[in-house]
C-alpha cells in the first residue's frame, strides 16, 4: 500500500483464462473496483513509450518459452488518460494462465468530469489550474 491506496496485489491465482489476456481481462472485469477504478477506465497498452499490450518474461532456454507474460492496461477517465496510471498484470504461462501478481498505480479519481464542450486536445494545463480542476 502506499498510503491508503493499493499498490500490488499477488496470490495463487487471482484469475484464470483461456490465454495471458483473456486472464488478465476476467481480473480487470471482475476485481478492478479494489483498486476504486472502473474497468472501463483501463484500457489496453503500457505507459511505456510503445505502449505494448503484453511484455513477456523470464525466458527459459531449455523449453524455448517464457514463464510469464506481464499485460498493461493504462487508466483513462471520459478518453482522457490518466498521467501516471496503469495496471500490470502477471499471468503465469501454464493451463489455465492464472494472474499471480498485480502492480498498480492507479488513481482513484472519484467523480472528475472533463468537460463535454472541448476536446481531449484543447486542456492547457495551465489552463487547467487557472479553472480550479487540478492544483
Amino acid at each position: 500500500m502506499s498510503g491508503s491506496r493499493i499498490t500490488r496485489v499477488y496470490g495463487t491465482v487471482l484469475s484464470a483464462g483461456a490465454d495471458p489476456e483473456d486472464s488478465a481481462a476476467r481480473f480487470k472485469a471482475s476485481h478492478s473496483e479494489i483498486f476504486a477504478v472502473a474497468p472501463e477506465e483501463l484500457l489496453s497498452g503500457s505507459l511505456l513509450e510503445d505502449g505494448r499490450p503484453v511484455q513477456p518474461l523470464m525466458y527459459d532456454k531449455a523449453t524455448g518459452l517464457y514463464k510469464f507474460t506481464l499485460v498493461y492496461y493504462s487508466q483513462h477517465k471520459n478518453g482522457i488518460p490518466v498521467y501516471g496510471a496503469e495496471a500490470r498484470v502477471l499471468v503465469r504461462n501454464e493451463p489455465g494462465y492464472p494472474v499471480v501478481w498485480v502492480g498498480s498505480t492507479l488513481r482513484d479519481i472519484g467523480g472528475f468530469q472533463v468537460s463535454s464542450t472541448r476536446g481531449a486536445d484543447s486542456y492547457d494545463p495551465a489552463q487547467l489550474v487557472a479553472e480550479g480542476m487540478v492544483n
